[in-house]
């Protein structure tokens, strides 16, 4: 049998064609631009070009600018931020002869179990460390306490016997214990020490043992706590302390008087000359003008 065709013919089917990525994104002034199609830009097209680079430039500025406003508006109503910087500018030590004392004469004793009175003194010798801190900052700073780390505290072995019924001692910020334990350790004291923004400031700590027959030598190093638990750490510091003994001590200019020794005494003051020697060569250390002439003259002895 033979198809017949149908009086009524269908219309061919088209299909819509998409545009190729080529021709979507040429329509794109931004995009022709950085592929280098511009020969046909309208001036349309140009000023779109313009507004979007200013667009994309000033966003920028944009956030900055609130930023810097909104900074301007905390500053304004709370104040601007302080914030202290402590710093150590300068360190010494050297013995001071401006202590309180105390001194106690046993011989004015009539009983066994009676104690001498004490008796207050002035203008005593001991051991003096001068901290010199810098607050290169925009708010003042407040030390709340100094923490003294002894890394080394002993007396010199006394090579001749001296002393007599009076007993002497000064007044210290760092007191040593009469039994100290062993090193290290660690001493603290709560103070009060404000250094304004921009300003140094002098502070003057005193360590010694409450009483010294003989001289005493200390290494420590210091810490100073402020603002908070900021701490500022320092040393370490050699000192010396003059101690009671006719035999062996320092005369008003920091030298030492030391009687001359026998001979089965030299043992004694060459076991003192080490000690001295090995605390004056501690690396980094800055040890007073009277430690260094007290090495001078026990090497002197021979």
């Amino acid at each position: 049998m033979r198809n017949q065709r149908s009086p009524w013919r269908e219309a061919p089917r088209t299909v819509a064609s998409r545009p190729t990525s080529r021709a979507w994104t040429s329509r794109i002034p931004l995009v022709r631009f950085v592929t280098g199609h511009t020969r046909r830009f309208a001036a349309a097209e140009w000023l779109t070009l313009i507004g979007l680079v200013v667009a994309v430039c000033g966003l920028p500025l944009a956030i900055i600018g609130l930023s810097l406003q909104h900074q301007a508006n905390r500053v304004a109503k709370e104040g601007p931020t302080l914030r202290p910087g402590l710093q150590l500018v300068g360190l010494s030590a050297y013995i001071t002869d401006d202590l309180d004392g105390w001194s106690q004469d046993a011989s004015e004793v009539t009983g066994p179990d009676e104690e001498p009175p004490t008796v207050p003194e002035q203008d005593f010798h001991g051991p003096k460390i001068d901290v010199t801190i810098g607050n290169l900052a925009s708010g003042a700073s407040l030390v709340t306490k100094v923490i003294v780390t002894f890394r080394e505290s002993q007396q010199l072995q006394g090579c001749r016997a001296g002393g007599g019924p009076l007993s002497i001692g000064a007044y210290y910020d760092f007191v040593v214990p009469d039994e100290p334990p062993p090193t290290p350790y660690t001493l603290e004291k709560e103070v009060r020490y404000e250094v304004p923004a921009n300003k140094h400031e002098r502070i003057a700590l005193t360590v010694g043992p409450r009483v010294a027959i003989n001289p005493w030598i200390g290494l420590v190093e210091i810490e100073l706590v402020h603002d908070g638990d900021q701490r500022l750490r320092f040393g370490p510091v050699a000192v010396v302390d003059t101690g009671d003994n006719q035999h062996i001590y320092p005369d008003d200019t920091g030298e030492w008087i030391i009687s001359p020794p026998y001979e089965d005494e030299k043992p004694c003051h060459r076991e003192n000359l080490a000690l001295v020697t090995d605390v004056l060569e501690t690396r980094d250390v800055t040890a007073s003008k009277e430690l260094v002439k007290l090495r001078e003259a026990l090497e002197r002895l021979g």
